[in-house]
């Protein structure tokens, strides 16, 4: 399985782990798949947890997986952003 991350993401996930540096990624099954396309890529939303915000979930990354690649499109807030980017997702997709 091959790991890759999109410049967005990579932004937002260093700007993140200054803030906020115990982040706990896939700690729990806490994920939700939002779209799947017919070329069986699916892009799925995930809840993460953060110690230091005494395990409240309110950070959310979305990530597209298919067969042998998960990318990683965006990093997001609940308390700065309600939903995913759409747009950006739509354009990873396809």
């Amino acid at each position: 399985m091959n790991f890759e991350q999109t410049d967005e993401f990579k932004k937002e996930l260093k700007a993140f782990s200054k803030k906020w540096r115990s982040l706990s990624f896939f700690a729990n099954k806490k994920a939700a798949v939002i779209k799947i396309t017919l070329q069986d890529a699916e892009a799925v939303k995930i809840r993460l947890d953060c110690r230091s915000l005494g395990n409240k979930s309110i950070l959310r990354v979305i990530y597209i997986r298919n067969r042998h690649t998960i990318t990683f499109v965006e990093l997001y807030s609940k308390n700065e952003k309600a939903r995913e980017d759409s747009k950006r997702l739509q354009s990873y997709l396809e």
